[in-house]
């Protein structure tokens, strides 16, 4: 509870912070000059994103890989489930794919980004962007298919691990615990080493969990700094717009499907 609250300060903090920075009828009339105003900007992108999410990717690719070798792990061998484990993994992947078409096609048509991005003022990253969208867009329906497969297979999965390629790393862990799992009692030494290696993860993450209050405020005050609050207040709107509308039809349309 109390994590919260101070998460939620954080979040208040650091918008009107960054807003204070960006307003510039505030800053000329206090004396916080142009020098200074970089170096809280600067010092901010370092706690945001440097130390706290830095952090946080560094736990990402482990923690990810070992909850899935646990939970599949703890399912137990597929082969006496039969039928039924198949089928199962069969609705996980099948309504899996359907909820990233479906953020795929919502983020597409309301781009709820695209203010963000346009303020932030780089053309070139954004026009980058569109022709790696058009791209694969002109490639079609196979094209995508195999694009999609290509990331799955990953050739180094340390490589993968190394440049937190997430989908590879857990493409490649799925296989690995499934063909663990058919191995029975040998492969106890791997269940157990993989549930406390999880657990050790857990608490890392519980550990750097209490930095995100600083690191809340300094992201959010990077943030409306460069953009202002109303245009990042907007994106944010349409962002959280996209993804209720996205779990609606997931929850509503897919599932029952």
């Amino acid at each position: 509870m109390l994590q919260s609250l101070l998460i939620l300060f954080g979040l208040v903090a650091g918008a009107l912070t960054g807003h204070l920075v960006f307003d510039p009828n505030w800053t000329q009339q206090q004396p916080l000059t142009e020098h200074a105003a970089a170096g809280l900007l600067q010092f901010c992108h370092f706690i945001g994103f440097t130390v706290f999410i830095g952090l946080l990717k560094m736990l990402i690719v482990p923690l990810v890989a070992t909850s899935v070798v646990v939970g599949i792990l703890s399912v137990g061998d597929f082969q006496k489930l039969g039928k039924l484990g198949f089928w199962t993994v069969v609705y996980y992947l099948v309504t899996m794919l359907l909820a990233v078409l479906t953020g795929l096609l919502l983020v597409n048509v309301l781009e709820p980004g695209r203010a963000l991005a346009g303020a932030h003022a780089l053309p070139s990253a954004v026009d980058s962007l569109d022709a790696a969208g058009r791209a694969r867009a002109d490639a079609g329906v196979m094209g995508v298919c195999i694009h999609l497969i290509e990331m799955l297979i990953p050739e180094n999965v340390f490589a993968s691990m190394a440049a937190g390629d997430t989908l590879s790393v857990i493409a490649f862990f799925i296989f690995f615990a499934v063909v663990a799992s058919s191995l029975g009692s040998k492969a106890e030494p791997v269940t157990q080493f993989a549930e406390a290696l999880f657990q050790i993860l857990m608490k890392m993450v519980q550990i750097v969990l209490w930095l995100a209050p600083l690191g809340v405020w300094a992201l959010l005050c990077w943030s409306v700094a460069r953009v202002g609050l109303g245009v990042f207040g907007e994106s944010i709107g349409q962002f959280m717009i996209t993804v209720l509308l996205g779990l609606v039809i997931h929850g509503v349309v897919t599932l029952p499907l």
